[in-house]
């Protein structure tokens, strides 16, 4: 989970492909971390490219279909599907 907290950290700082080469590493660790795949997913969303945030976020609700993590990711796909995501999205600094 360390690398999860790290990818949350860049995430936070808005350094997208940070984040995700951090959940990557958490992936690589335990390949069964819903939440980093979730996180993947969430993170593909805020640099809008939401056929891979989809399909990473799909991916998480398969590894855990009944956790809370599914029920984050599904949130997320509904939300793309209401166009939530169509406008750019701006972090404070």
């Amino acid at each position: 989970m360390p690398f999860v907290a790290l990818g949350n950290l860049f995430f936070g700082q808005g350094k997208f492909n940070d984040a995700i080469r951090e959940y990557k590493r958490a992936l690589e660790k335990n390949t069964d971390c819903a939440l980093a795949q979730a996180s993947i997913g969430e993170t593909l969303f805020f640099q809008q490219k939401f056929d891979e945030g989809i399909a990473a976020l799909k991916k998480s609700v398969e590894m855990d279909p009944r956790g809370t993590v599914a029920k984050f990711a599904k949130d997320l796909l509904k939300a793309q599907k209401e166009h939530f995501f169509d406008k750019p999205i701006k972090l404070k600094k």
